[in-house]
């Protein structure tokens, strides 16, 4: 069984189709990377696995568990969250100490680590640089 399964997904703005018939899955342990144009329906797609966004059809599974018309706040209880790309809220802050913080919350990092995620200190920091490993990214956000 997957952790997250999209089966047939499809989301709309209004008339607009905005997401068409989408299926994958990931698996534990897995790194996935969601690219396309502008417009594609990334940012759509991950709102409506998050809750913000509601799908027209088609169904979204998280460890076994649909969740397709599950409320966000409950979601979030399941260890969803989406995080805006490029606002540079925590941007002097290490991926650490942001997956620290998410601890504190007393909400796992992401959906990868949902419920298998211990959030100790040091379990943070084998997460952060796993992440800096499957990303090629710095620790630190260039904060420019």
């Amino acid at each position: 069984m997957s952790l997250l399964s999209i089966k047939a997904l499809d989301i709309r703005h209004g008339l607009l189709r905005a997401v068409r018939d989408v299926s994958f899955q990931v698996d534990q342990g897995e790194t996935v990377a969601l690219i396309g144009a502008n417009g594609a329906g990334k940012t759509t797609l991950l709102r409506a696995i998050a809750g913000a966004h509601r799908a027209t059809h088609g169904q979204i599974h998280l460890d076994g568990l649909d969740i397709t018309r599950m409320p966000t706040y409950e979601r979030v209880a399941a260890g969803i969250a989406l995080v805006p790309e490029g606002r540079r809220l925590f941007a002097a802050m290490t991926v650490e100490e942001n997956l620290e913080i998410a601890c504190a919350s007393g909400n796992g990092p992401s959906i990868a680590s949902w419920k298998r995620f211990r959030c100790s200190r040091r379990d943070a920091r084998r997460f952060a640089v796993r992440f800096q490993a499957a990303s090629s990214r710095r620790l630190r956000s260039d904060a420019r």
